[in-house]
């Protein structure tokens, strides 16, 4: 870590422990703000600089406490309409499960703190025609459907009905999830509402955390909700919570992570693992970063295909010709016309190479960095953390 990451962690620590830290003497706020920002964290590091004694009226802290305001609002315009979309679902008996974001806004200090860039709900596929009717009541606009979520959008909300909680490309946690449904708790004041148990919900919050710290990586806003959900729920039969992660080989990383948990907010020193989860989390975005999703997208082509060289050439060979639900999501006409899919490969070359040509070249430097050695690299620093590919993965 460098000092500005060192003083973001310890901004963490305070919001959430509610506890002045001391930074570092080298450590610059101003200089700290794009990292903050991209991270989404800006409230967090708000409340944490002004429990850390750094003046309000400083630019960089006006700064924060403007955006912290518009992150105010616009929570609070999203929790409402959450709220609309919840009420019309009960009254039309349409079955529901909150995930991730929704459900864990209310474990911050202030709700707010929690930033959220989409509203996630599982439903049953099955009722999705009773759905459309009531988010083009509430003024949601369709968007496309991707393999395991159909968008729809407001100004205010992204909304994501998740399908199946998992892509059915993550071959491994697809099947692990397949049944649920059958897990599910109806909220005994809800109509149609229903939760996971708490062990069920957490392990998917793992799950949710290891794909995209696999993918290409992840920001401090998830470990967060990780040590809140925990900490919100002190009875959790954690023998259920590893048991059930040792079969989809995430039990290792799990108490890596809780590792890393100990020494941000607890009294546990750096081990050479929660260093690197640590590092990992601060240099990426809150979703990683695009060049690390790409060295991943070939290390996941080099596990399936069992060489580095020859899943360097598969990532390769995929960015000519992306997947099919790849192309639905740019293309949603090959959902009704399928056979069309190789005359929109044709046509999203011609409108790369006349339109977005320095994207090109952008992606066929990406293409040459990524060398075999990177990705071997990519894949033992996965596995020290206690991370794999899954080698059925498409």
């Amino acid at each position: 870590m460098n000092v500005q990451q060192q003083g973001v962690l310890l901004l963490i620590r305070s919001a959430i422990l509610h506890q002045p830290e001391a930074l570092p003497d080298a450590f610059s706020l101003s200089k700290a703000v794009h990292l903050i920002e991209k991270q989404q964290i800006t409230s967090i590091a708000l409340e944490g600089a002004l429990l850390c004694g750094i003046s309000p009226e400083k630019p960089e802290m006006q700064a924060l406490v403007e955006k912290s305001c518009a992150l105010y609002s616009l929570s609070s315009r999203q929790m409402a309409e959450i709220k609309a979309l919840c009420a019309e679902f009960d009254e039309n008996q349409v079955d529901y499960i909150l995930l991730k974001g929704m459900t864990l806004k209310e474990l911050y200090p202030e709700p707010h703190m929690r930033e959220m860039a989409d509203a996630d709900i599982l439903i049953r596929i099955g009722q999705y025609e009773k759905i459309k009717p009531i988010l083009c009541k509430l003024e949601f606009k369709k968007g496309v459907e991707s393999n395991h979520e159909l968008h729809w959008e407001k100004p205010t909300l992204h909304l994501e009905l998740h399908k199946r909680l998992i892509p059915s490309n993550n071959k491994l946690y697809s099947k692990y999830f397949q049944n649920v449904w059958s897990r599910a708790i109806r909220v005994s004041d809800a109509k149609s509402q229903y939760v996971l148990p708490r062990e069920d919900e957490l392990i998917f919050n793992i799950v949710h955390f290891a794909k995209h710290y696999r993918d290409g990586g992840i920001g401090p806003k998830h470990l967060i909700d990780l040590y809140l959900f925990m900490r919100s729920n002190p009875t959790l039969n954690f023998n259920y919570v590893l048991s059930e992660l040792k079969q989809i080989s995430l039990d290792v990383f799990f108490k890596n992570l809780c590792g890393t948990i100990k020494v941000w907010f607890g009294t546990a020193e750096h081990t050479p693992v929660t260093e690197t989860i640590t590092d990992v989390i601060l240099s990426s975005g809150a979703f990683g970063d695009q060049k690390m999703q790409y060295i991943a997208s070939a290390a996941r082509c080099a596990d399936t295909s069992g060489s580095t060289k020859r899943g360097r050439r598969k990532r390769i060979r995929h960015l000519f010709f992306p997947s099919f639900d790849a192309m639905c999501s740019l293309y949603p006409v090959l959902r009704k016309v399928p056979v069309l899919l190789p005359v929109m490969w044709v046509y999203r070359w011609i409108h790369a190479l006349l339109f977005k040509r320095k994207t090109v070249k952008k992606r066929y430097e990406e293409a040459k960095s990524v060398t075999p050695q990177v990705i071997e690299s990519y894949q033992k620093k996965l596995a020290f953390v206690g991370l794999r590919f899954d080698g059925n993965e498409q």
